[in-house]
């Protein structure tokens, strides 16, 4: 069922690295879930929608619809500007 992208290494990878840290500053901050938090970090780490509904096991409208509500919640508007608000909740989050 994988696609071509990440494979199960790469995802792992991604996940670990100061991943719970930063989920957990962003949560505390704006009231992100714990798989909002989850599609963030695997969206920070560069994974595709499709990639991420592939990992999570879920469809890729469901991982639609979690970014919506990350980008409602961080008050941002992009992908861009979601994994800036990441990225700077990790440095918090060390």
């Amino acid at each position: 069922m994988a696609r071509s992208g990440a494979g199960q290494e790469e995802v792992d990878a991604i996940t670990s690295v100061r991943g719970p840290a930063a989920a957990a500053a962003l949560r505390s901050e704006s009231g992100l879930t714990d798989r909002e938090a989850q599609v963030l970090r695997l969206v920070a780490g560069g994974m595709s929608n499709s990639m991420i509904a592939d990992h999570l096991v879920v469809s890729e409208k469901t991982v639609k619809n979690h970014i919506n509500h990350i980008y409602a919640k961080l008050h941002v508007r992009n992908r861009a500007q979601a994994i800036e608000r990441w990225r700077s909740a990790e440095s918090v989050g060390v």
